[in-house]
């Protein structure tokens, strides 16, 4: 930035609507850039889940060239990325916000009302030999849904239940 600044109010405004729309460019392109670098990601990880199986073996060297034009474009990419962040960030100053390499998935706030749905199994009892059939473990899966502009998270526990094996459903067989 010039450190010599002209006295005529006229000419700053001319010099802060041209530093603006530098800044809304460099803004766009660092948007654009993070946009295709996690796309290109997905393509890799895509193409590396097309390295397994039995059609692979015949396009296994296509895949991987693929693969690696794409790491060499993500990698352009992020060097591009970091060089118009630290043109903007030259001319802004700190308050740009900062990109992150890999999006984040957080935890929805604890203060939207949720509803808890509880999926239970078919069976309650063991189909081999009836026993009951006890929680084995809790993995939840959390969905927000918008109703009249009121936030709510659907919580939904799937109901993992196992045979509860006890001392007296053990049968030896002794020789």
């Amino acid at each position: 930035m010039n450190s010599v600044l002209p006295d005529d109010i006229e000419q700053l405004k001319t010099l802060l609507v041209a530093q603006q729309a530098i800044i809304i460019r460099l803004s766009g392109e660092i948007t654009s850039y993070a946009r295709e670098i996690n796309s290109l990601r997905a393509l890799v990880a895509k193409l590396q889940r097309m390295l397994f199986g039995r059609s692979s073996e015949k396009n296994r060297e296509k895949i991987e060239k693929k693969i690696a034009q794409t790491e060499k474009r993500i990698t352009e990419l992020q060097n591009r990325l970091g060089e118009v962040h630290s043109q903007l960030t030259s001319m802004a100053g700190d308050a740009v916000p900062k990109t992150s390499d890999s999006p984040a998935h957080k935890a929805l706030p604890a203060t939207l009302p949720r509803d808890r749905q509880v999926i239970s199994p078919t069976e309650t009892e063991c189909p081999v030999c009836s026993g009951k059939l006890k929680p084995l473990g809790e993995s939840i899966a959390e969905q927000l849904d918008i109703i009249n502009t009121a936030f709510r998270v659907t919580n939904t526990w799937p109901s993992n239940r196992v045979k509860e094996l006890l001392p007296w459903n053990v049968t030896l067989s002794v020789n």
